[in-house]
């Protein structure tokens, strides 16, 4: 479930399912691309953790890809996108 499977970032909060739940085919979309450059999402506690760069890259169990190229090995708590498109978001730990 992107971002925890709940409101969407980018989403207006009185919408409460209609763009949320449609953001999944965008994001689906943005995932099929060349295994070089794939949808990566990063293990964190939380999205805003995730937002503030409180999260270090990919520390065990490591980055997941987003769907098409998704590995079906690891579990837990996964972020991955931004508030628009492109909806990947590039991730630099400070």
């Amino acid at each position: 479930y992107p971002n925890g499977g709940v409101h969407q970032p980018g989403c207006p909060s009185l919408s409460i399912s209609s763009c949320s739940h449609q953001r999944v085919h965008d994001l689906y979309i943005e995932s099929i691309r060349p295994k070089d450059k794939t949808f990566k999402s990063w293990p964190c506690e939380n999205y805003e953790k995730f937002q503030n760069g409180s999260c270090p890259n990919c520390y065990p169990p490591g980055c997941l890809d987003m769907g098409y190229h998704v590995s079906p090995n690891l579990e837990g708590d996964f972020f991955l996108t931004q508030t628009c498109s492109p909806f990947a978001k590039a991730y630099v730990q400070n």
